[in-house]
C-alpha cells in the first residue's frame, strides 16, 4: 500500500512558478498516511479504527492537545476525518502562503500496487522503490498469532510547515513549481524508498526485514544473500554493508515469531 506523500496541487491552475528560493510551504506534498493506515486494515485487518488509533490517541494527549484531537477523529471517521481540518491546513500551506496544497489533495486515495519479487520468490520488495535511492527510514513490523506479517517503513520529517493550531508538521516533500520548468503533475507520489521486504519459502511468508539505512541496491543484494533471513547470516551481511539497523520479525518452524534489531 503506498503511502508516499503526493505532489499537491490537484483541482488547481498551474502556478506561473518561481524564479527565486521557493518558501517552505512550496515543499508541502499532500499527506497518504493516515490513508494508507485505514487502507491496510479495511483490506487486510480485523480490528476496529478506534482500537488501532487507541494507543496513539492515549500517548498524544500527554504530549499535544492539539494533535490528540486530530488523531481521535482519524480513529472516529477515517481519512475523511482530516476535511474536518481543511480550514487549518489551507490557511498554513495553501495558496495564499505560496503552497499548493488543496483541499481536493485531501481526499486522495492510496494505491495497493502487487509486490516486486526476485527470481525465487523468497522475497518481495516494495514496488516503488528506485534501487538508487538512500533509505532513511524507521521500521515496524509484526506477526499476529495466525501467522500474518505486516511491515511498514516511513520516514520522519524534519523539514516541514509547523501548523501548531493541530500539533502537526506538514511534509516538505514536494517539488515546487518553477518557472521554465515541467511541472509535476499533482497526485504523483514523491520520491521516497522503502527498504523493506517480506521474506518466505515455498509461497508462504515467514517475516518481514527492513533496513533503517541503506542504498536500496545494497539492501535487496544483502537480502538475497540472506534469503532465510536467520540472524547470524544476517548480522553477517548487515555488518559488511557498514552502516544502518537492520529490524526483523520471523516465525522460524513452528515456534513462536522472533524479532530483533541489528545495528552495525
Amino acid at each position: 500500500i503506498d503511502g508516499r506523500v503526493r505532489q499537491p496541487g490537484k483541482g488547481a491552475d498551474r502556478p506561473r512558478g518561481f524564479t527565486g528560493e521557493p518558501p517552505r510551504t512550496a515543499r508541502v506534498g499532500a499527506p497518504m498516511l493516515p490513508a494508507a493506515l485505514f487502507s491496510a486494515l479495511a483490506t487486510f485487518g480485523t480490528a476496529t479504527q478506534s482500537a488501532v488509533s487507541g494507543g496513539a490517541v492515549a500517548m498524544a494527549r500527554e504530549l499535544s492537545p492539539e494533535r490528540a484531537r486530530v488523531l481521535d477523529r482519524l480513529a472516529r471517521l477515517g481519512p475523511r476525518g482530516f476535511l474536518e481540518f481543511t480550514e487549518a491546513l489551507m490557511a498554513a500551506t495553501g495558496k495564499m502562503t505560496g503552497g499548493l496544497l488543496t483541499a481536493e489533495d485531501l481526499t486522495l486515495v492510496p494505491t495497493i500496487e502487487a509486490c516486486t519479487r526476485d527470481a525465487e520468490a523468497t522475497l518481495a520488495f516494495a514496488p516503488w522503490s528506485d534501487e538508487d535511492a538512500e533509505a532513511r527510514s524507521e521500521i515496524v513490523t509484526a506477526i499476529d498469532g495466525r501467522g500474518t506479517v505486516a511491515i511498514a517503513a516511513y520516514e520522519v520529517h524534519e523539514i516541514g510547515v509547523p501548523i501548531p493550531e493541530l500539533g502537526l508538521l506538514a511534509p516538505g516533500y514536494a517539488a515546487p513549481v518553477r518557472r521554465g520548468e515541467r511541472r509535476i503533475a499533482p497526485g504523483v507520489p514523491c520520491g521516497i524508498p522503502a527498504a523493506i521486504a517480506l521474506v518466505g519459502e515455498g509461497g508462504v511468508v515467514q517475516g518481514g526485514v527492513g533496513f533503517t539505512l541503506g542504498r536500496i541496491r545494497d539492501v535487496r543484494a544483502t537480502l538475497a544473500r540472506a534469503p532465510a533471513a536467520l540472524e547470524p547470516s544476517l548480522r553477517a551481511e548487515l555488518q559488511a554493508l557498514g552502516k544502518g539497523a537492520a529490524v526483523a520479525t520471523l516465525q522460524v518452524g513452528k515456534g513462536d515469531p522472533q524479532s530483533w534489531v541489528l545495528r552495525a
